[in-house]
């Protein structure tokens, strides 16, 4: 109930005041566990991710945030913390029971904020939960909140903001593939498809800026 409140009003919120849309939810298993994998680009991530989805997503937040009134509320939101810098053993399990129970967990396998607003390399164990908890992997890429909301400032400013859900990375094990063939596999693959993700993205904001007589310089790596 209080999920359903809270997500019916940062969606109005984020649409009037950020322009927010959300493509691809169709990629998005409608029952089942999967792991959200998504760019990081802002605080705001958690919330677009949310707000994207049409079911209640779970995610992770540093330990120091669940502490008092905050702590009380972000638990009502389906988050459950993670302690930073090391592996955290009681998280990663509390992540795969989440997975195994059925519900979408998301996670920012960069580890981080991104400094320049572009994708960053995938940590190392992203392909490993969904492999223990046998579930598949959705990709997904944010859009804009970097410039709404870039890790130096410690308020938002106006932008217009989206998220795009890819197509799904099913969890099948090939013939012959051991567990940790199949764990770097799906890693690489969600690189790719992330990378693509961004590449879209940044195509689709060059037509617009393009039709508003505007032009962008292409960041290195994604010009063709």
């Amino acid at each position: 109930m209080f999920y359903t409140l809270a997500w019916s009003v940062c969606s109005v919120l984020l649409r009037l005041f950020f322009g927010f849309r959300s493509r691809g939810r169709s990629n998005v298993p409608r029952t089942g566990g999967c792991v959200l994998a998504v760019n990081h680009q802002s605080n705001f991530d958690p919330v677009l991710v949310g707000c994207g989805l049409t079911r209640p997503a779970y995610f992770m937040g540093k330990t120091s945030l669940f502490r008092g009134f905050l702590g009380v509320l972000l638990r009502r939101l389906n988050a459950f913390p993670i302690e930073r810098g090391g592996a955290d053993r009681k998280a990663v399990k509390e992540f795969i029971r989440r997975l195994r129970a059925g519900y979408p967990v998301m996670l920012f396998p960069e580890g981080t904020r991104t400094y320049d607003g572009r994708l960053g390399r995938i940590m190392p164990g992203v392909g490993g939960i969904a492999v223990r908890a046998e579930v598949p992997i959705v990709p997904a890429y944010i859009d804009g909140a970097f410039d709404a909301w870039p890790r130096h400032r410690k308020l938002p400013r106006k932008g217009t903001l989206s998220i795009t859900f890819g197509r799904l990375i099913p969890f099948e094990r090939r013939e012959g593939e051991t567990k940790r063939e199949l764990q770097t596999r799906l890693r690489s693959e969600l690189q790719d498809r992330l990378e693509e993700l961004e590449a879209k993205a940044f195509a689709s904001r060059r037509v617009c800026r393009r039709m508003a007589g505007k032009s962008e310089a292409v960041p290195a790596g994604l010009a063709k």
